[in-house]
C-alpha cells in the first residue's frame, strides 16, 4: 500500500462528535489525547496501516468505528500532499476535507492530518467540492492529528496527538469527545499489530 494514501485512522476521533447536531457559538474548548507505543513494525508498514482507505465500521480490512466511507482525493495529490474526505454516519452523519502532510526527516517521520475550516480554507474548500462532488459540513470546529513515527531497533516508536476544538452544544459534551478520540487510538494502535 502507499505511504501516501489516506490516514482515515487517526480521524476517526471524529466519531464522537457526530451525534451532535447544533452548530457552534459558544466559548471553544480544546479537547486533547495523546498515546505513545513502541510496535514491533516497520515504518513503512505502519505508513500503510494509517494510510489505508480499507477503513470502515463493518467489511473492511482495518475497522473504523461509524466510518462508512473514506476517500484519499487524486486531486492536486503529491507523494507527501493530499487531501482525503470521510463520511462519519451515526446519530448526525457528518462528511468533511482534510489536509494530510507527510514529512520525512533524518531520524523520524511525521504525519499531519488537519480538516480543514470555512475560516481558514474557504475558497480551497468550495474548489474540492466543485471538483469532487463531496460535501463539506462537519459537526466539529477544527481537529488536527499528528503522528510521529521513529524507528527503534527492530520495531519503531509511534506517538499520536490529537486535538478538537468544539464549541457551543458540541462543548458540553467534552468528556464524549475524549472518550471517541481514545477510541480511535485504540483501533490505530490494533490496526497496526493486525
Amino acid at each position: 500500500m502507499h505511504p501516501s494514501a489516506q490516514l482515515a485512522l487517526s480521524h476517526l476521533l471524529l466519531v464522537a462528535l457526530t451525534s451532535f447536531a447544533l452548530p457552534a457559538s459558544a466559548a471553544t474548548k480544546d479537547v486533547r489525547a495523546t498515546q505513545q507505543a513502541f510496535v514491533d513494525a516497520s515504518v513503512n508498514h505502519i505508513l500503510s496501516v494509517v494510510a489505508s482507505s480499507d477503513v470502515c465500521d463493518s467489511g473492511c480490512r482495518y475497522y473504523g468505528p461509524h466510518v462508512k466511507k473514506e476517500l484519499r482525493l487524486a486531486y492536486r495529490a503529491t507523494p507527501t500532499h493530499y487531501f482525503k474526505w470521510q463520511f462519519i454516519e451515526n446519530a448526525r452523519d457528518t462528511k468533511f476535507f482534510t489536509r494530510v502532510t507527510i514529512k520525512k526527516g533524518k531520524s523520524s517521520t511525521e504525519v499531519t492530518l488537519q480538516t480543514l475550516t470555512r475560516a481558514k480554507d474557504g475558497p480551497l474548500i468550495d474548489e474540492l467540492v466543485k471538483n469532487t462532488q463531496l460535501a463539506h459540513n462537519p459537526v466539529f470546529d477544527e481537529a488536527t492529528t499528528r503522528y510521529e513515527l521513529t524507528p527503534h531497533g527492530q520495531g519503531t516508536k509511534v506517538s499520536v496527538s490529537m486535538v478538537t476544538r468544539v464549541s457551543g452544544f458540541v462543548g458540553m459534551f467534552t468528556a464524549r469527545v475524549k472518550k471517541g478520540m481514545d477510541d480511535a487510538m485504540q483501533a490505530l494502535f490494533a490496526n497496526i499489530a493486525r
